[in-house]
């Protein structure tokens, strides 16, 4: 298991702050708003990025669109990049 989280830490940090920025906008009662700001990203990937086989290229996008609009404290602890 620690193993798991030492090769893995990057995903673990990432899925950890996402899950955290959902848990905010929940208590905020903003879930509506989470949906929609999803939603409008993966249609804006789809419609962006054509073609067959691009899944991994249009999860990419969405997740670099969704890093700009995380919170900047949480950014500061998720770097762009992994190292």
């Amino acid at each position: 298991m620690i193993e798991f989280f030492t090769d893995y830490w990057f995903v673990v940090l990432i899925a950890i702050g996402f899950t955290g920025y959902v848990i905010y906008l929940i208590t905020k009662h903003r879930w509506k708003k989470l949906r929609e700001l999803a939603y409008k990203m993966i249609v804006q990937a789809e419609q962006v990025i054509t073609g067959t086989k691009k899944g991994q290229e249009r999860f990419n996008a969405v997740l670099s669109q969704l890093y700009n609009v995380m919170p900047l404290w949480l950014r500061i602890f998720i770097p762009k990049k992994p190292s």
